[in-house]
């Protein structure tokens, strides 16, 4: 792999532990909670996980 590419991963990677996933809204609602619901429809993850138990997926 490119060595700045990597490089660019291990940033991003960085940002994202320091300032957690930042959802987009849509309609009125925070996208991040509608992912939640469908996975847990899914039963991807467990029903008693909250946003931030999801997040830390990421």
């Amino acid at each position: 792999m490119d060595p700045s590419l990597n490089e660019k991963i291990y940033h991003i990677i960085l940002y994202f532990n320091q300032f957690d996933v930042v959802w987009k809204m849509k309609n009125n609602q925070d996208s991040g909670q509608l992912h939640l619901s469908k996975r847990k429809r899914r039963n991807e993850i467990p029903r008693d996980w909250t946003l931030t138990d999801y997040n830390s997926l990421f």
